[in-house]
């Protein structure tokens, strides 16, 4: 078999811009997730799911072994485009108030503060390949990015979320 022919039969690859976080129960405090996933345009790095390991040594031979303790670090970080209106933003930043507003000093539980997001993965007839969703999703920060007169490009904000669980779903 050609080299060619065997690329060819190993399929299409997934490619990398072809996804989507959607939040199916919107966010805490309203605002228009639909919104939201439209604006999330930039690149989203997922944390490496993975068990704590310790070391066993025996008569100068290492072992490494996995333990009983999940080591993933559940946080995430992406950029969101600002829209003219502010709206995205502030609904982002009631979102956040609503988990802590550091001017009055208050929070809600939770359980009132938390949703769930899931990362689609299209193919090329825009349809869900794979999912990821994460459970318990709650945002942790927002930054709204450095203002430049010169700049072409639009204004941006970098978004912190923290999140319970992460757990890969078949299409």
């Amino acid at each position: 078999m050609s080299s060619t022919l065997a690329i060819m039969n190993l399929g299409d690859d997934q490619m990398a811009s072809q996804y989507a976080i959607i939040f199916p129960e919107g966010i805490p405090g309203g605002g228009n997730a639909d919104a939201l996933t439209l604006r999330l345009d930039q690149s989203f790095d997922p944390p490496e799911d993975m068990v704590e390991s310790y070391e066993v040594w025996f008569q100068g031979t290492k072992v490494p072994k996995t333990s009983m303790t999940h080591a993933m670090d559940k946080t995430f970080t992406t950029d969101v485009r600002v829209d003219q209106n502010w709206e995205v933003i502030n609904a982002l930043e009631t979102w956040y108030n609503l988990g802590y507003d550091p001017i009055n000093g208050t929070a809600l539980p939770d359980s009132q503060t938390r949703t769930t997001g899931i990362v689609n993965h299209y193919d090329g007839q825009n349809k869900v390949v794979k999912s990821y969703r994460l459970r318990g999703l709650k945002i942790k920060g927002v930054k709204v990015g450095t203002s430049e007169p010169s700049s072409p490009d639009p204004l941006r904000a970098t978004l912190t979320f923290i999140f319970n669980d992460l757990i890969p779903e078949r299409a």
